[in-house]
């Protein structure tokens, strides 16, 4: 989980430098085929010519205004995909805890499983002797003695398979916690009791539902958020030929400042399509039940 907030702290800091000055350098050398110039002669002025290969180079520094909250959408989003993920860790854990506590619960029912099924072979033993003796006298049939056989027969291999799921559970439990145990260690029912505690808390399932309803709005502000104009600062110094002044065909420097205004009017008609397309994947990807 430590490697979750980190991710989500760098994720956030990227995000964040929406926020600060967009600073790029732009060069461009151009030749044209045609240039501005005065198509009369005026006595004793001499006009240059603006040559046809032109230079520049450009120092472009942007700074963001407003563009409808996008940047702090995308803040949240990176948090809730994380808590999100950190949640599926939790969610990972609660079922190898179940999957271990179902093992514990077999390993506890073996004992008055054991009894139960010892306590049977003692009561087959007693009827099969009394029908053993009645047959021999003549008063019963030999197929009740071989009916009672095969209840033996089936006790037998009760007995086995029970043995047999006590052995794969101690396996699965040494799986599971990383520890060695012995065939013939005991599991004390108060230990099973405290790890049921730990289920008096809300499913880590639901919660992780929760998050991602939540995730799933912040993506749907974020896309209609799109629609908002984009407002910010610019400012642009210059080196090149011409500048400014067309009518000087020297290199020099030049800067431009201003503010200026954007409005995509594209998401009006692709933000319904976003969305859905949106809510698709995030509820198809999990979909839990909420815990009875």
């Amino acid at each position: 989980m430590a490697l979750t907030e980190q991710n989500s702290d760098l994720q956030t800091r990227i995000a964040s430098v929406a926020n600060y000055p967009q600073i790029s350098i732009n060069g461009q050398s151009t030749y044209q085929s045609d240039v501005t110039s005065l198509p009369i002669k005026i006595p004793n002025i001499n006009v240059q010519e603006t040559s046809k290969d032109q230079y520049k180079l450009v120092l472009d520094v942007q700074q963001l205004i407003y563009n409808g909250g996008i940047v702090t959408l995308q803040k949240k989003i990176v948090r809730s995909n994380a808590d999100s993920e950190k949640q599926q860790t939790l969610v990972e854990q609660a079922k190898l805890r179940d999957r271990i506590l179902q093992v514990y619960a077999i390993l506890l029912s073996y004992t008055p499983q054991k009894k139960v099924l010892e306590l049977t072979k003692d009561d087959l033993d007693r009827v099969l002797s009394k029908v053993k003796a009645q047959f021999e006298n003549g008063i019963s049939f030999q197929s009740h003695v071989w009916n009672l056989e095969a209840e033996i027969k089936k006790w037998e291999q009760r007995m086995i398979e029970l043995e047999s799921q006590r052995s794969s559970s101690i396996k699965a439990l040494e799986l599971y916690t990383g520890r060695d145990l012995d065939d013939n260690a005991l599991f004390a029912e108060e230990e099973f009791q405290v790890n049921m505690g730990d289920f008096k808390n809300l499913r880590p399932e639901w919660q992780l539902f929760q998050i991602q309803r939540s995730s799933l709005d912040l993506k749907s502000k974020s896309i209609t958020a799109k629609r908002k104009p984009f407002v910010g600062l610019f400012a642009q110094g210059a080196y090149g030929r011409p500048g400014l002044n067309f009518l000087n065909n020297e290199f020099q420097f030049y800067y431009i400042a201003g503010v200026k205004a954007q409005w995509n009017l594209t998401p009006f008609y692709t933000t319904k399509k976003e969305k859905k397309y949106s809510r698709v994947t995030e509820i198809n990807g999990t979909n839990p039940r909420r815990p009875v």
